[in-house]
């Protein structure tokens, strides 16, 4: 869906009901908040598979409660990005009167009664860069949808860029990967970056891999997440009773009223337990961030299937399995010539993101070429070969 929406939803197929193998993934740019029931959710996503693993958390239990509007419809209640300014002073509108800074988006402080409201600079929350999926519109070998973020942050930042890119695997027991890319510019070096990633049970974290897991009540699915960037990030786990839904220093959680009058967060399968949050251990003016997730069985125990990553001057990705995510590193679509080495053996499908429309050739160590053209919409191009060494030629 195009502007001014700017979402994505990815499926590896049709079929219903909680044991079947699809996986589901929901990836929102959102251009513009429209106010009322719009939560600041713009670069959020969720991901589904035999259960949801990273979800939308937040409960709607009254319209403008104190869950309702200082925790669930705020940036820190979903899987999107903070940016922490100390000084930034946020804004409240009625049922917020004093609201607390987390380094969410920026909340529009009056109603929006108007087109010319709704269509104004104030309610610019985001810009939608690209959008493309593969050729076959049945099964398409991958889907990509990119967004500027920086609008809805306020002057702290000057790019918020985040970019999801989902692929099948053709794996039975690991049918999907879906890969984020972000790049950060804050105004002031020492702002906090974070990452969120919410779960409805406790996830599990070594080093730098996180894995969130639907497990009870029938459900079977994991989902497991490696950061490979940052490097060496800091993970910290926020969640548990009395924490589910933590802002700043105090729980937001859900006080019943019209919608759940007998809701009882104890006892709910589907309250959350909280978040985690993926920062980078060093202030820097500019970060880039890139996670790399799978899903699987949680009933079957494997070691982690590790991601390597593949960075050049121009270029920040991974291979997982026989997948190959590529992203431009700017915001400007690269248009210039780029050679890039795909660690490993056997084939592998290649999804390279953020590039100029227009033919690009693709030349490999033996001298064999193929060309692809990039459309203007998605600025992506996908193509197979064996993993090596890659020579990618702009056809001006």
């Amino acid at each position: 869906f195009g502007s001014p929406n700017g979402l994505m939803v990815a499926r590896t197929g049709w079929n219903e009901g909680v044991e079947q193998p699809d996986v589901v993934v929901w990836a929102k740019i959102g251009e513009t908040y429209t106010g009322n029931h719009a939560h600041l959710d713009s670069g959020s996503f969720q991901i589904y598979y035999k259960g949801p693993l990273a979800w939308d958390n937040g409960r709607y239990d009254s319209f403008g409660s104190s869950h309702d509007a200082n925790y669930a419809k705020e940036t820190i209640a979903h899987n999107s990005l903070l940016i922490y300014d100390p000084m930034e002073k946020m804004s409240g509108y009625k049922v917020i009167p004093e609201p607390r800074n987390s380094g969410g988006q920026r909340r529009i402080n009056r109603s929006l009664e108007t087109y010319e409201d709704l269509t104004s600079e104030e309610t610019h929350q985001a810009d939608l860069l690209a959008m493309e999926y593969g050729e076959d519109p049945i099964n398409p070998e991958y889907s990509y949808i990119s967004g500027d973020l920086a609008p809805g942050y306020s002057d702290k930042v000057s790019e918020v860029r985040r970019s999801m890119l989902f692929m099948p695997t053709g794996i039975e027991e690991k049918p999907a990967v879906f890969v984020v890319m972000d790049k950060i510019t804050a105004s002031d070096p020492s702002f906090k970056k974070t990452f969120l990633l919410h779960s409805l049970q406790e996830p599990q974290v070594e080093g730098n891999v996180t894995e969130l897991r639907r497990d009870d009540i029938g459900y079977n699915g994991k989902l497991t997440v490696q950061t490979l960037y940052p490097k060496n990030p800091e993970i910290v786990k926020i969640g548990g009773p009395g924490r589910q839904n933590w802002v700043v220093d105090r729980n937001y959680a859900p006080k019943g009223g019209k919608y759940y009058s007998s809701y009882d967060p104890g006892k709910s399968s589907e309250f959350g337990w909280g978040r985690v949050e993926i920062s980078p251990s060093e202030r820097n003016a500019t970060d880039y961030f890139l996670n790399v997730m799978y899903v699987s069985d949680a009933d079957k125990e494997s070691p982690t299937d590790q991601a390597e990553p593949i960075e050049t001057e121009d270029i920040l990705g991974a291979r997982i399995f026989d997948n190959v995510t590529l992203f431009a590193k700017n915001k400007e679509r690269l248009a210039k010539d780029v050679t890039v080495t795909i660690p490993g053996e056997g084939m592998v499908k290649v999804a390279f993101a953020g590039i100029s429309e227009g033919q690009w050739t693709i030349t490999n160590e033996k001298g064999e070429s193929q060309t692809k053209t990039a459309k203007p919409e998605g600025g992506i191009i996908y193509f197979t070969g064996e993993a090596g060494t890659y020579h990618l030629q702009f056809n001006k």
